[in-house]
């Protein structure tokens, strides 16, 4: 989404009565339900517009029901609810291009999202997540250290708020968020190329990676990292940007004379990183003191493979900024829980371990999934294309996986593309099904004891799924219900 198609909504969340404003798309994923709660609480006329129907909203609408004023427009947009209104609150899922976006900026109606109106009133420092993979474990990661820093009595911060594109919107909870608080937020590129109208950024970003991603929305990588890159434009000599030293999408940020603030980074491959891994331990210099310390046993965290543990130097990286000593970094760090549908362990079937990684909605996530058993694994792949390069991905299916089952938009082309990379050797076998269902139940008659059967796609949920969430569910409901 432009930045060019925002501007700066200024706001008085206490002169909010009587305000006119339309809330465009609610999302099946309740994207807008935060904004829409937030301004009707404080007396404005909202109208929330979606061009899907009310049945497939219906979870959405049903966490409304209790502010009665709110007006839907389901199923159609109307002009008038661009035009005469005092602002259209935007979900990052709108494409950039609607004509009904267009008819507001016509009428100098300004366009805001959710995130830059918590950006303008939250009175908590915030530390920032983005990138191309990882960035959800790794604000969670981040939140659960610096809760464990609350519990323990460590740190500056009396509360640790955790949300943004992680799936829980912060903005209906600014009135318990103070000063003394800080705020950990999970940061798209949609949300970023947004902020950029607010001219303001975290005080802490991290930057996880950087690899092609949303490429039928931004067309370009180089768009798509300009997007991101609002994550640290703005911040402030003081300010700090912690990124992947390992990561080549990335380089350009140690060089980069944008950057405004400090850096540190992070690498799997020791020195000369600020936090690193080095005989199998996590260790961090403290940017105040210049210290080494050693934290974590890489085999002590409670999420596998290498991806997990560069995540957990990049929490460590926040934490060490906040001088929080190492025994409570590795206490967050083991005390952290899985995130849903994120290389989760569901179920031992017969000897044969079941993860959901549905998450992976790229190549190279799902790479990584596949990257972290040294046991033999079938692969789940496919979904609907986001214009991505899947070569380097089923390279590696076809020299280390036992199994690739082809779902799908895409199962088609990943199919083919895989009888060739194959030739005429035997394995992986090779499987193109219809169904979810069909791909678990053909996955578990190949599969032996002490495999592992991956759903990690590799690509987005839309041609079957209304996200990865519910493709995620799915997977776990139908590995629950195996003889």
């Amino acid at each position: 989404m432009s930045a060019q198609l925002f501007e700066r909504f200024s706001l008085d969340p206490n002169r909010l009565g009587g305000k006119r404003i339309t809330v465009m798309g609610l999302g099946r994923f309740g994207g807008g339900l935060a904004a829409a709660r937030f301004f009707a609480q404080r007396g404005s006329q909202v109208t929330v517009t979606d061009l899907a129907e009310a049945d497939t909203l219906e979870q959405s609408i049903q966490d409304l029901t209790d502010l009665p004023d709110i007006i839907f427009h389901l199923g159609r947009h109307l002009p008038d609810d661009f035009t005469a209104t005092d602002a259209v609150v935007v979900n990052p899922a709108v494409p950039p291009d609607s004509p009904f976006l267009g008819l507001a900026r016509q009428a100098k109606v300004p366009l805001t999202t959710e995130i830059n109106i918590f950006f303008q009133l939250c009175p908590a420092r915030i530390v920032g997540v983005t990138g191309s993979n990882g960035k959800s474990t790794t604000t969670a990661m981040i939140a659960s250290i610096l809760s464990a820093a609350v519990d323990a009595g460590q740190g500056d911060f009396r509360q640790v708020f955790l949300g943004g594109n992680i799936g829980h919107s912060l903005l209906c909870e600014l009135e318990q968020i103070t000063a003394a608080d800080v705020a950990v937020l999970e940061l798209s590129s949609f949300q970023l190329e947004a902020l950029a109208a607010e001219q303001t950024c975290p005080q802490v970003a991290v930057w996880t990676n950087l690899s092609p991603n949303h490429l039928d929305r931004h067309a370009t990588l180089e768009a798509y990292r300009k997007a991101k890159e609002n994550i640290y434009r703005f911040q402030g000599p003081e300010d700090l940007l912690i990124y992947n030293a390992d990561d080549a999408g990335s380089e350009f940020l140690g060089s980069d004379r944008k950057v405004p603030g400090r850096r540190m980074t992070f690498s799997l491959k020791g020195p000369p990183a600020d936090c690193y891994l080095a005989d199998g331990w996590l260790r961090v210099q403290y940017p105040q003191t210049a210290r080494v310390e050693r934290v974590l046993c890489a085999e002590d965290l409670p999420v596998p493979g290498q991806h997990n543990i560069a995540n957990a130097l990049a929490a460590t990286c926040v934490a060490a900024e906040a001088k929080l000593p190492p025994e409570i970094i590795a206490g967050g760090l083991k005390s952290f829980k899985p995130l849903p549908h994120r290389l989760e362990l569901i179920a031992s079937v017969s000897g044969v371990d079941y993860y959901d990684d549905s998450i992976a909605t790229t190549p190279e996530s799902a790479l990584l999934g596949l990257n972290s058993f040294d046991k033999p694994a079938i692969i789940i792949l496919g979904g609907k294309d986001k214009g991505a390069e899947f070569d380097t991905l089923l390279t590696a299916c076809v020299s280390k996986a036992y199994g690739v089952i082809c779902l799908g938009q895409t199962r088609q082309k990943l199919f083919e593309k895989l009888l060739k990379l194959r030739g005429s050797a035997q394995q992986p076998y090779l499987l193109e099904v219809e169904t979810l269902e069909q791909a678990v139940k053909a996955a578990a008659a190949l599969a032996k004891p002490g495999q592992v059967v991956l759903l990690s796609p590799g690509c987005a949920s839309y041609d079957m799924f209304t996200n990865f969430a519910h493709r995620g569910r799915e997977f776990v409901q139908i590995v629950r219900a195996l003889p």
